[in-house]
């Protein structure tokens, strides 16, 4: 399950810096494309998609090899009682004692509209669809081999944990004013957002518990405390439909500080700070919210759950085997989950011209007990080459704080595509997930456009429409 669960989008590097791409910028920073040379920009549209694990892994394959034969994987516990087909991917588990997580961001984001009036003011309206998903602390003692090693009867200690998603639409409004410095500018940002809510759940497993394996696929545990909730607009799994079952409000903040350069007409040194996804969405709609709160169960029956095949099944059959009442669990229909709240902050520095290094940090805030979509973190540093027509990046990224990568974008005119985890388009060894993005957004030829009575400005570069 944590396998399947962990398809994530990580921060699309490549559309977020460059001062000649999209207005996407506004999504890590509310003031980032104050130094943009434009006077509009319009995005049609993008997306981003990011699959990754520390749970689990494809032995010695690629994506091509995965996306052509998906129906080629075989769980490795099919391999212990003798030899399979040839041609099979082996879906494989880490044998290690570090806790598992698992992340969803995935993001689309819609048309969207960017206008810079004089060089101070930018003013934007953007639109995007969500989907976020994130399981922490996933205990050691759950890892596949770990689990399965213990023997019958033989205590295993299960520590707290959370697992939390939800699908969701922002409609918002960007501002960004600029103020001139001496050799620099300061500038400011803020993006509030209407939040549509689609479908999420939650699991939050309160308490430590010791755990026993018992013959027969039963288990045995002690007192447990678990508070869990879910939307039921789609619980069938067919005819899938978006319904709107919550709302709420968002919040980005940011700001940015430059320093000219000394002599090209751009900036040396760009610094941000910025507060992302404050904020939450009530669930009112289609809720359902359950709480299990229980003393030792000698003898429950796990085996039995694989012939269930409906979620009010099996929210019966938990309540059932745990307090005694198939509908004891139940404890309202109404829950809020808050957004994959974080800190950023980016640099980025000017080498020669038109060559920039940029360095970006993502660090998601606690949640405590707050239940809330937990963000990935993100370090990264990556040079850059952009021009007019044309930019290329390599982003360098170290994802929750484990996993090294190395990326690559570009940006063909208004086209921007490109990935975070390189790699994974080669064969590996152990082979984790993939990422991919693309965005389509359109800029003037000139920077600068005088209505009489407004005279729409970029920043600090030319873009002129180069002879070729």
């Amino acid at each position: 399950m944590l396998l399947n669960l962990h398809v994530f989008a990580q921060e699309q590097i490549g559309l977020r810096f460059d001062n000649f791409g999209s207005l996407s910028g506004m999504t890590i920073n509310p003031a980032q494309n104050l130094t943009s040379p434009f006077s509009w920009s319009v995005h049609l549209g993008s997306a981003g998609v990011f699959v990754d694990t520390n749970y689990g892994y494809f032995r010695n394959t690629k994506l091509g090899a995965l996306a052509r034969n998906p129906e080629s994987v075989v769980p490795v516990s099919e391999t212990f009682d003798g030899p399979v087909a040839s041609g099979s991917i082996i879906l494989d588990y880490y044998d290690n004692n570090r806790q598992k997580h698992a992340d969803l961001i995935a993001t689309a984001m819609g048309p969207s509209l960017q206008i810079n009036i004089d060089n101070i003011h930018v003013i934007g309206l953007f639109t995007r669809f969500r989907f976020a998903s994130s399981a922490r602390n996933i205990p050691a003692k759950g890892n596949y081999y770990e689990f399965d090693r213990v023997p019958f009867y033989d205590e295993i200690d299960l520590t707290p944990f959370r697992m939390v998603g939800m699908g969701w639409r922002e409609i918002g409004i960007n501002y960004a004013r600029s103020f001139e410095l001496d050799n620099g500018t300061i500038g400011i940002g803020i993006s509030p957002k209407l939040l549509t809510g689609y479908e999420s759940f939650y699991f939050d497993n309160l308490t430590d518990q010791k755990l026993t394996q018992l013959p027969g696929d039963t288990f045995a545990f002690n007192t447990a405390t678990v508070n869990y909730g879910f939307t039921t607009s789609n619980e069938t799994g067919e005819d899938i439909s978006l319904s709107k079952n919550g709302r709420g409000l968002g919040l980005d903040i940011g700001a940015t500080f430059t320093i000219d350069h000394p002599s090209e007409d751009d900036y040396l040194l760009k610094l941000g700070v910025s507060f992302l996804d404050l904020g939450k969405i009530n669930f009112t709609e289609n809720t359902e919210r359950h709480r299990i709160e229980t003393d030792t169960i000698d003898a429950f029956p796990a085996g039995k759950m694989k012939d269930l095949t409906t979620v009010d099944q099996l929210v019966g059959f938990l309540s059932l085997h745990t307090m005694g009442d198939s509908t004891a669990s139940l404890q309202g229909g109404q829950y809020g989950i808050g957004l994959p709240s974080a800190l950023s902050l980016q640099a980025d520095y000017q080498v020669y011209p038109n060559v920039f290094v940029n360095a970006l940090l993502v660090q998601r805030f606690p949640q405590g007990r707050n239940i809330a979509v937990a963000r990935p973190n993100l370090l990264a540093v990556t040079p850059r080459y952009e021009h007019r027509w044309f930019s290329a990046s390599l982003p360098i990224s170290v994802y929750n704080w484990s996993d090294f990568r190395v990326g690559l974008a570009a940006r063909a005119g208004y086209l921007v595509f490109g990935t975070d985890n390189l790699g994974s388009y080669f064969n590996q060894k152990r082979w984790t997930g993939t990422d991919f993005y693309v965005g389509l957004h359109f800029t003037p030829f000139n920077s600068n456009w005088d209505f009489g009575f407004l005279n729409f400005g970029g920043g600090g570069k030319g873009a002129k429409c180069y002879e070729f």
